[in-house]
């Protein structure tokens, strides 16, 4: 074997196990023993945490769609896009997160009571 044959070789392995890798996806990937968070009972319980808390926003803003939509006129419809562009404000990872999320419920919660009070005028 000449040495042009004994690095292409050694390349294509190492791209064959890069892709087996990558297919296994993220979460494969970070599961070593390298990687003390990848059994840390209390990484792996925020992480569900955290994950439990994206899904439940998921249903609030479906939830909260439907309530502008069943109301939405022409008065309240610049409020009604500042409501739904609210999850725009949530950010970051952890605690930065959840204080993000926090922070846009308590302005969901101002701005629906505005919303549900707003005058309705009737059709011309």
């Amino acid at each position: 074997m000449d040495m042009h044959t004994v690095v292409s070789t050694a390349f294509v392995i190492a791209a064959v196990a890069g892709v087996c890798a990558l297919a296994d996806g993220p979460a494969a990937q970070s599961r070593t023993v390298y990687d003390p968070s990848a059994t840390d009972p209390r990484v792996v319980g925020a992480l569900d945490a955290e994950r439990r808390m994206e899904r439940a926003l998921i249903g609030e803003y479906e939830q909260t769609v439907a309530t502008l939509l069943a109301d939405l006129t022409r008065d309240n419809h610049a409020l009604a896009i500042e409501i739904a562009s609210l999850p725009e404000t949530i950010r970051g990872y952890g605690h930065i997160k959840a204080t993000s999320v926090a922070a846009a419920r308590k302005k969901l919660g101002e701005l629906l009571a505005r919303y549900r009070t707003a005058p309705v005028r009737a059709a011309a």
